[in-house]
């Protein structure tokens, strides 16, 4: 599996394991680490370049399904300030241009349930939505 504390990353058989090149693998996982980073640094800057502007986050809270825009997201990075993060990939799927991944994600004292879903443009993956569960 990989684990990351912000950006550098250890990875072991964890391309094997998904049937993917470590460097496909690598690729795959650079919006992700993004995403990491931004909490680490307490600021959405790195985030911005993971999503694309039309992402969304989408959870349930009160027994009711959240969907907002992935500003909120932002916000969140940009209020809360640095913070301990890191991740271990859970799972991933690629299909083309399209890919799903999994993470479990500790965001300071907060555990999450991460899934992503991207498509890869420009030789580039980008977070169309993110789902989340917090554990």
């Amino acid at each position: 599996m990989l684990l990351s504390s912000c950006c550098g990353s250890q990875t072991d058989n964890s391309a094997d394991k998904f049937g993917l090149t470590s460097a496909e693998l690598s690729a795959l996982l650079v919006p992700v680490e993004l995403y990491i980073e931004s909490g680490v640094k307490g600021t959405s800057e790195c985030a911005k370049r993971a999503f694309v502007p039309q992402a969304t986050m989408s959870h349930v809270e009160a027994d009711s399904i959240v969907v907002a825009p992935i500003q909120a997201l932002y916000d969140f990075y940009d209020q809360t300030g640095p913070q301990d993060c890191s991740y271990e990939l859970a799972d991933c799927s690629v299909a083309g241009d399209a890919a799903m991944v999994r993470i479990e994600s500790v965001f300071g004292e907060a555990r999450f349930t991460d899934m992503f879903t991207m498509l890869k443009q420009g030789g580039e993956w980008k977070i169309v939505s993110k789902i989340f569960t917090v554990k």
